[in-house]
């Protein structure tokens, strides 16, 4: 299984494609000219900056990600099979488009996640009312990026009201009571 993971960050775009502060840690990783032992020898001597607790999230994503390992002594560090497509990603991020995808991605992952689930029209038009970015390029957004869609679901449902096949943006942690969601959304109707 690890294989198949470390198969899909052979593209680095896949990597680029993380949030933008986990791409930072990763940075901060990689530029770090202290090795674990030498912190392990002489700890109050040494800080290393990347292990300080406030990291604790990017820490943790990662991990889940497979783009960090743990060692015996619960250090991270990056497994040496992909460590040369995190440099290549990280030569080839544009930072400031990067931060920019990732504030629209925000926008429309904390609405879904506010709404438990919505129709994606509203979503899309809710990101353009926000970011002032066309219709269109947020749909294109919507649909292709990997980020986004890892939150977000979309699903085709069948309303009386709507129609058929409408698409429908689920938060993630809300798919499996997205039902239920609906019925209290009707009761208090």
């Amino acid at each position: 299984m690890i294989e198949a993971i470390y198969n899909v960050y052979s593209d680095y775009n896949n990597i680029i494609d993380i949030y933008c502060k986990r791409l930072k840690y990763l940075k901060m990783v990689l530029e770090t000219k202290v090795t674990i032992e030498d912190a392990l020898e002489s700890p109050q001597e040494i800080k290393i900056k990347y292990l300080d607790k406030k990291y604790n999230w990017e820490r943790e994503s990662l991990s889940n990600k497979f783009l960090i390992e743990y060692d015996f002594y619960r250090q991270s560090y990056i497994p040496e099979e992909i460590i040369d497509k995190i440099k290549l990603a990280l030569k080839n991020v544009k930072w400031k488009e990067k931060q920019k995808i990732d504030e629209l991605n925000e926008i429309l992952v904390s609405y879904c996640k506010m709404q438990g689930s919505a129709l994606l029209d509203t979503v899309i038009s809710v990101g353009s009312g926000i970011t002032g970015l066309l219709e269109e390029i947020i749909w294109n957004h919507v649909l292709t990026s990997k980020l986004f869609n890892y939150y977000v679901f979309i699903v085709e449902k069948d309303f009386e009201t709507l129609g058929e096949n409408v698409p429908l943006a689920i938060y993630q942690d809300y798919y499996e009571i997205e039902e239920k969601i609906e019925e209290q959304r009707k009761n208090r109707e």
